[in-house]
């Protein structure tokens, strides 16, 4: 195992014999814990990690919280690669719920990690439940039984309060268990309903012709839709295509324990069509009782698109609201430092919890009305990802264009803008389903006649965290269309690199690649890898302001016809990086 540790004046010294000794900034120590599983890991804060050798335990280290990045030849991954020793984890199942399609009905469903496990007949088991001050509530309960898809309907829970706290687990008939799962009916914690809806403008495959717009309310009986005011006066009501999604709104401790309670919260997407190019618009969006009103204003013709802007955000990771004044300030200045027209590109990891309701609504209020006004372009990060809905929160909140193929999964898609073609790609961190590298290559066919291809992915191949996925199957494909730029986030730090078939190469030369910091609190140091030309973030100085808050960064970026300006700031003003592409 390969260590990277940042450790700091308070870590414990060890001896030298114990294979640790005191570090002062960050220094590189390598040893084995044994011969078949070797595994590189980062570290972050403070962590306490039992380390062995030779089957021995040694000692504990204080080290850092673990990203791990795992070896597709000795893990089992969905990389598509044959391991022969994995052991299959103890849980054949797992267990999730949504809304029924009936009046309080909760539909209830098995996730199998393993298709011999349907055979078996399985029940949804009460093991406990208690009200919101904790005291344990008495229920007659008979199992209830899943049908053969691993699907159960049921009204039972509708006859409670909506705050009881129920345990749950799914049992097969042999005996086999999922951990006690979490649930309750419903959460009367009001969230979109307390203010008019917030929109979120996102691109479209022609953003001089039709405006993409998501929002999301918890009043599923709502009708909801936009109203379209042309410049003639005319106004044009377009349904929203509505779906469903159950997020974390709040959190409760019941009997000692910490209990995420859910809401049903409802997905309102609507597209306006047909709209004159470099035109200003009204649009009215409803739902219910509660309405909002905010201006848009198309892209010129993508012919006459001679110039255009992006602006780089990445990882803000905001859960606290105390730090979300920091976010409008990095925004505003981005803003200030770029030019129209232009897109808002969000690099991931917006949120820190892929599920909570309440993250991106603050968010969205803080970024108002430029949530709306601008065009979004995001591309999902690991926290915008959850172990059981995967990444259902974030097409939830974002109404994405199809692919190049016609499939619509907003996961990988690209648009073109003069003489560029911007193409977003799943990349989140870590093993990425091997179909995602088909898609990409399909984008990057369709886009190759682009005099610019510039590539947007979550975690860069070529960053500090040594990204496996994306280093293998994807920077191929970068030096195979000749992709000038891939900007990324995932690291929190800056750091700049140009590399063509895996060796460095000089600027204008390679692909630049670009990982682009924070716009949230938390800046990581580097490990310093042999393709880093440039990082930026590893001091305290350049980190912190004068007051010794986190100076976050940002990017922008000119695209013009023959060259490519790219300037990295902070939120206070210093200019961390230039670099200029030409052709």
């Amino acid at each position: 195992i390969r260590f990277y540790i940042n450790s700091r004046d308070n870590t414990p010294s060890h001896s030298k014999n114990e294979y640790v000794i005191n570090w002062h900034g960050w220094k590189r120590l390598c040893f084995n814990i044994n011969d078949e599983f070797s595994q590189p890991f980062m570290f972050h804060q403070l962590f306490e990690f039992d380390y062995t050798l030779e089957g021995a335990q040694q000692g504990t280290i204080k080290v850092g919280k673990i990203e791990s990045l795992y070896d597709e030849s000795l893990c089992p991954s969905d990389m598509g690669r044959p391991v022969n020793k994995y052991e299959p984890p103890a849980e054949p199942f797992m267990l999730d719920y949504k809304k029924g399609e009936k009046e309080g009905e909760t539909q209830f469903f098995l996730k199998y990690l393993n298709d011999k496990h349907r055979k078996e007949r399985a029940f949804l088991v009460l093991d406990s439940c208690r009200d919101n001050e904790g005291r344990k509530i008495e229920i007659p309960f008979e199992p209830l039984a899943f049908d053969k898809n691993g699907v159960l309907k049921t009204d039972f829970f509708a006859a409670f309060p909506s705050d009881y706290a129920f345990w749950l687990r799914a049992e097969t008939e042999s005996g086999r268990s999922t951990t006690l799962f979490p649930f309750n009916n419903s959460v009367d914690t009001p969230l979109y309903s307390e203010l008019p809806p917030l929109p979120v403008r996102t691109v479209t495959k022609d953003n001089s012709r039709s405006a993409a717009f998501c929002w999301l309310s918890d009043d599923e009986k709502a009708e909801s839709f936009m109203e379209i005011v042309r410049p003639d006066g005319r106004a044009e009501r377009i349904n929203a295509e509505k779906s469903y999604t159950r997020e974390w709104a709040e959190s409760k401790t019941i009997a000692g324990q910490s209990f995420k309670f859910f809401k049903n919260i409802c997905s309102n997407k609507a597209t306006a069509e047909n709209l004159l190019p470099d035109t200003e618009y009204k649009a009215r969006f409803y739902s219910g009782d509660k309405v909002s009103e905010h201006t848009f204003k198309t892209l010129p013709e993508p012919e006459n698109t001679e110039k255009f802007s992006l602006v780089f955000l990445a990882d803000s990771q905001l859960s606290k609201k105390e730090d979300l004044p920091f976010l409008r300030k990095t925004f505003d200045e981005a803003l200030n430092n770029s030019d129209k027209p232009r897109l808002i590109v969000s690099l991931g990891d917006m949120v820190d919890n892929a599920g909570s309701a309440r993250e991106f609504q603050y968010i969205l209020t803080h970024l108002s009305p430029f949530a709306a006004e601008e065009i979004w372009l995001p591309t999902p990060g690991n926290h915008d990802q959850d172990d059981l809905k995967d990444l259902d929160f974030f097409l939830s909140r974002y109404n994405l264009p199809d692919r190049a193929d016609g499939a619509k999964d907003g996961l990988c898609f690209h648009l073109t803008m003069g003489d560029y073609a911007l193409i977003s790609a799943l990349g989140s961190g870590g093993g990425v389903d091997l179909s995602y590298k088909e898609r990409l290559e399909r984008e990057l066919t369709a886009a190759r006649d682009k005099k610019w291809k510039i590539v947007f992915i979550h975690a860069s191949p070529y960053g500090k965290s040594g990204e496996r996925f994306t280093k293998a199957h994807y920077a191929e494909l970068f030096d195979k269309y000749e992709v000038d730029a891939v900007f990324s986030g995932h690291d929190h730090i800056y750091i700049r690199s140009s590399v063509r078939n895996g060796q460095r190469a000089e600027i204008g030369k390679g692909t630049l690649y670009c990982v682009m910091g924070t716009c949230g609190v938390s800046f990581d140091r580097a490990a310093y890898l042999p393709w880093h030309d440039y990082v930026y973030g590893d001091f305290d100085d350049e980190v912190k302001d004068s007051e010794g808050n986190t100076d976050q960064t940002y990017g922008v970026a000119w695209c013009e016809s023959d060259k490519l300006t790219i300037k990295v700031f902070t939120r206070t003003g210093k200019v961390v990086d230039e670099i200029v592409l030409t052709k």
